[in-house]
């Protein structure tokens, strides 16, 4: 009897010495800072992995993506974009005449795949109401999408003409996650990333035993945080888009959210969903969009001519089709029923 109490106080010791071992581990791996919030219409999450305590960083970032949303929002009638769109020439601040600057850039080299004035088309499908617009509504509203109609003068002044509306939607939240982490790397900080809805930025590490940041892919077939596969990026951005976010059935037909500017319609190709990977949060934003558009071959093609951006593009047969500079090792699939084409 006497044996067997010594057995238990050493295997009782045993245990407390693994207890004391295990929680410094995990206090390093929660050693971070973060910041939620709703902004842009959107989820928003900033995350600092210094030591420290970054709380008064975190918060200026936030507050920082919240002035940019104050200027961009489209349907905020007192945004600074708003009222661009209610008067048609106007001098602009810098932020909005950089934004609009860089998506009219993108809409000439994408051949208006991605055009900065689908406001007409957007406005038009509104998908709170599940309701399918007239042939005739979609053709009066296509014809007055156009980004040439767009003027960019000196003084920061920009002449909206023909009746052309700005969305920049699709690009407004990557130009945010890039002045954000900008912010931060000024501030001194050097791991951290922002995430804009799932337009997502990193500068350094996630944590010492590892190079950069393993990020994972949404699965179009699963609900919000589920993963196809994962890539390790470092100091890139990663934006995905798809026809699975936001959508409505009618009539037995799926709509999508994913604007076509050259029918007017949602976009119908064999593509679930466009992962773009790029430097500039900004640019794989609005190529995100493109690409959907484009399709697998007319995408690829504008893709592999443009410097910097890659692009992971999942096809309704499961199939993932990588741009040339993504090595197939690279990808990490983590669903079975995905392959990666050859």
């Amino acid at each position: 009897m006497h044996n067997k109490k010594i057995i238990l106080l050493i295997l009782v010791i045993l245990l407390l010495l693994v207890c004391i071992k295990v929680i410094p581990s995990l206090s390093e791996n929660n050693n971070k800072t973060e910041k939620y919030g709703f902004l842009m219409d959107t989820q928003v999450r900033i995350v600092i992995y210094d030591k420290g305590n970054f709380d008064n960083e975190a918060q200026k970032c936030y507050e920082l993506i919240s002035g940019i949303d104050k200027i961009m929002n489209t349907y905020n009638e007192d945004s600074e974009l708003a009222k661009l769109n209610k008067t048609g020439h106007s001098s602009v601040s810098d932020d909005l005449y950089a934004v609009i600057k860089k998506a009219v850039e993108i809409s000439e080299k994408t051949d208006g795949a991605f055009d900065v004035t689908i406001k007409p088309l957007s406005e038009l499908w509104n998908f709170k109401n599940a309701k399918v617009p007239s042939e005739s509504e979609i053709l009066q509203a296509k014809s007055v999408v156009s980004y040439r109609n767009i003027e960019l003068k000196e003084n920061n002044i920009v002449a909206l003409n023909n009746g052309v509306g700005v969305d920049l939607g699709g690009i407004a939240k990557g130009y945010a996650a890039d002045k954000a982490v900008e912010f931060l790397k000024k501030s001194g900080i050097k791991n951290a990333l922002v995430d804009i809805g799932g337009n997502i930025k990193f500068t350094g590490n996630s944590d010492k035993r590892s190079e950069g940041f393993l990020v994972g892919i949404q699965d179009p077939g699963e609900k919000n945080g589920i993963s196809l596969g994962a890539i390790r990026l470092k100091d890139k951005t990663l934006v995905t888009g798809g026809i699975y976010e936001r959508n409505f059935t009618s009539d037995g037909k799926l709509y999508n959210h994913i604007l076509n500017p050259y029918t007017g319609y949602p976009v119908e190709n064999e593509l679930l969903s466009v992962t773009v990977i790029s430097e500039n949060s900004s640019e794989a934003d609005a190529y995100a969009t493109a690409l959907m558009i484009l399709g697998e071959e007319k995408g690829l093609k504008l893709l592999n001519s443009t410097n910097g951006i890659e692009c992971i593009m999942v096809k309704k047969n499961n199939e993932i089709v990588l741009s040339e500079g993504i090595k197939k090792e690279q990808f990490e699939i983590r669903n079975d029923k995905y392959f990666i084409k050859e």
